[in-house]
């Protein structure tokens, strides 16, 4: 019998439009479904009630919304829907389900920021799917994940060299399914194992780990009866009209040399607000076998000349479109005045960041792939090397208060001329202190530290004095406990080496770790611990039963991917900021 009060009142007042609300109407009469005839096993501690419900392990606490799940669902599943209906069956008669008549059923209490959403009704622009096409989108997920499956068990080191072919057989599977989503993540994992295969630099078998579990996951989840045709993604981005003009100032350009596109991406800055936009010159190349490729030339927005020859040239446009900040190419958009592009103005010195620390504080909790852009205005450059096996050019950089962090370049053969650039940098910023430079980088926190990437070297910007930065209190706290968050991070990077030697070795070789639920445990993880747990027994049950599945390994390593990702994206900030050892 429940006794936590508050749970009780918070499971007495979820009737069906509350739980239509946290969820929709297809999930709960599924979870309606599920849970007809279950009997209760569950445990309550400190306020919550835990119990398994379709396999999977449900948290159920208030407000009820933030209930938790082991299932790979980033929102309010039909398990915990189920949990709350086999919970409410616990409760008094005068409170359960049939609240007193008369008696209107109470809210959940909600934070501020989580309010207890309407209920979800299909509105007009949403498409349910018809019978045959779920049943296309089902067989097409299910063929994908039998491949990704097959990855997993033979490993990498025995990769057949169709399996590249395979999938992007799957991808175009996928397009004919109007799976817009799995098609760019399947043909995401055909061009990382044609890299692995041609052993090319760039192939990280650990990136490669989470991105095959990650493309499971999104799969699994649309092996579901209530599919939307908006939950298969879409194959175009969404532009909205800007109101007024748009004054863009050319800061860079950078050459993109994807799985599946190729092209040129400029860079621009907004002179009245201050934002980073940026214009994608790409096509696919999936399909080119041509050694030597076609440059493209993009005319946007009414040009008579390539955009690559505007880049000295600001713009100001009129009927301009955005989806967040890349620009559209629409031919709506109109040029209404040109100029000369002067980098030495207020606009680029506004936009420059003196101190790196408040890139780590504004990187807190991203964990989407954007890219994160700023000029910098390093005060000395430390050291520089060159990794040959990365092939990659790393300089040191030291800002104005001390901090210092990694500069990162990929060598390629098309960025040999930029290395030597960066080389010569780095040279006069050793030699002659006077040397001043700016740079715009994208930047992003990797294992923990802060790595800026360029994409534009200027000699020629001369800010004025740096503004003093004071980091917020919450991270100045979190640059005092950066040794523990380290100490955290390497428990989930030896979780993340599991996995990848899973996928390198193949199911039937790794042999796998059995002491890291137990330093999950002792580190105070408790979920890490069951995550972990649960992957190492499905890993020993393909190994050992005939009943084991590398599906489901996969499933239980992207639930683990995702948990590592949001505990990644709060501790590494931590860890970045003691790492730079700057004021």
């Amino acid at each position: 019998m429940l006794t936590d009060k508050e749970l009780i009142n918070a499971l007495s007042a979820a009737d069906e439009a509350l739980l239509t609300g946290l969820a929709n109407k297809g999930i709960y009469k599924r979870a309606c479904k599920d849970t007809e005839g279950v009997s209760a096993d569950f445990t309550e501690k400190d306020g919550c009630a835990e119990l398994t419900v379709g396999g999977e392990r449900v948290t159920v606490k208030v407000p009820l919304g933030e209930s938790l799940c082991s299932c790979p669902s980033r929102t309010v599943c039909r398990h915990i829907i189920g949990a709350v209906l086999i919970l409410r069956e616990q409760l008094p008669a005068d409170l359960s389900g049939e609240v007193r008549e008369g008696t209107p059923p109470q809210p959940v209490p909600q934070p501020e920021q989580q309010p207890v959403p309407e209920p979800e009704e299909p509105p007009a622009a949403r498409t349910v799917l018809s019978p045959r096409e779920l049943r296309e989108v089902r067989e097409t997920a299910g063929v994908c994940m039998g491949l990704l499956g097959d990855i997993a068990a033979r490993g990498l080191v025995r990769l057949p060299d169709s399996a590249p072919a395979d999938l992007e057989i799957a991808a175009v599977k996928c397009h004919a399914a109007r799976m817009a989503d799995a098609e760019r993540a399947v043909r995401d994992i055909s061009g990382r194992l044609e890299d692995c295969l041609n052993r090319r630099a760039s192939f990280s078998t650990e990136v490669f780990a989470e991105k095959l579990a990650g493309c499971y996951g999104l799969l699994e989840r649309l092996d579901r009866a209530d599919l939307w045709e908006d939950d298969l993604g879409s194959f175009r981005r969404e532009y909205k009209e800007v109101p007024g003009t748009l004054t863009l100032l050319p800061v860079g350009m950078r050459h993109h040399w994807g799985t599946e596109h190729q092209g040129e991406i400029y860079y621009f800055l907004d002179t009245d607000s201050g934002r980073f936009l940026t214009f994608s010159d790409l096509r696919p190349v999936f399909y080119d076998t041509v050694k030597t490729r076609r440059q493209t030339r993009a005319m946007p927005w009414g040009l008579s000349v390539p955009l690559r020859s505007m880049m000295k040239t600001k713009m100001t446009l009129s009927g301009a479109r955005l989806s967040g900040s890349k620009l559209s190419s629409s031919q709506e958009t109109a040029v209404l005045s040109q100029g000369k592009a002067d980098l030495n103005c207020t606009a680029v010195h506004r936009a420059v960041t003196y101190d790196l620390r408040k890139i780590a504080a504004e990187l807190y909790g991203k964990t989407d792939n954007e890219e994160r852009l700023y000029i910098i205005h390093p005060e000395s450059c430390e050291k520089s090397t060159f990794d040959r096996y990365s092939q990659e050019f790393v300089m040191s950089i030291t800002d104005c208060m001390k901090n210092t962090v990694r500069v990162k370049a990929q060598y390629r053969e098309e960025t040999k001329d930029f290395i030597r650039e960066l080389e010569s940098v780095t040279g006069h910023m050793t030699d002659n202190s006077d040397k001043f430079y700016t740079m715009l980088v994208s930047a992003r926190i990797e294992d923990g530290e802060l790595v800026l990437f360029p994409i534009e070297v200027y000699d020629f910007i001369e800010p004025p004095e740096p503004e003093h930065y004071t980091l917020p209190d919450r991270f100045a706290e979190m640059a005092d406990e950066g040794g523990y968050a380290e100490e955290l991070l390497r428990v989930l990077g030896r979780i993340e080496e599991e996995m990848s030697s899973m996928v390198r070795c193949g199911l039937s070789g790794a042999g796998g770790d059995k002491g890291l639920t137990k330093l999950c445990r002792s580190c105070g993880m408790t979920g890490l611990a069951r995550f972990t747990e649960e992957l190492e027994r499905a890993a020993g049950s393909y190994r050992h039963s005939m009943e084991g599945s590398a599906e489901e390994v996969l499933k239980r390593m992207d639930t683990l991917y995702r948990y590592i990702r949001t505990a990644r994206s709060r501790l590494s900030t931590a860890a970045a900021l003691i790492r730079m050892g700057g004021s």
